[in-house]
């Protein structure tokens, strides 16, 4: 929207800006002082339209860029969120599998105990010559 807005007003500028080129001309010749300050106002009014114009563009690309401003910011808000949010998460899955890998060596470490108990019953020496 903005870059065909852009295209429409250079468009226009271009045949503004000849427009007034070219009366340039005719002012030079003018000899009676009325008619000169009445043309000069009429030149001057057209050289405000084109300014007027690029001013216009010149506060919509503003507000555009304002607009992205906002919206990264607001991205890079949401980004760090979900950072927190994934950090979170892997803290808790980190503590849940340090919790079952505990469960499981102390499982391992009772089933070992039982053959030892096992074994020393039955003279086994695989566990008492520790």
């Amino acid at each position: 929207m903005l870059r065909e807005r852009l295209l429409t007003e250079a468009e226009s500028s271009v045949q503004l800006n000849a427009e007034v080129a070219s009366r340039w001309g005719h002012l030079f010749r003018l000899e009676v002082p009325q008619e000169l300050h009445q043309e000069m106002l009429s030149q001057q009014a057209a050289c405000d339209t084109i300014i007027a114009s690029k001013d216009a563009i010149v506060a919509a690309m503003r507000s555009q860029l304002h607009d992205k401003d906002d919206e990264y910011v607001r991205m890079l808000k949401q980004q760090g969120e979900d950072v927190d949010l994934l950090l979170l998460n892997m803290g808790k899955q980190l503590e849940e599998m340090q919790t079952a890998y505990r469960n499981e060596l102390a499982q391992i470490d009772d089933a070992y105990m039982q053959v030892c108990v096992l074994g020393l019953m039955s003279g086994c020496i695989c566990c008492t010559s520790t």
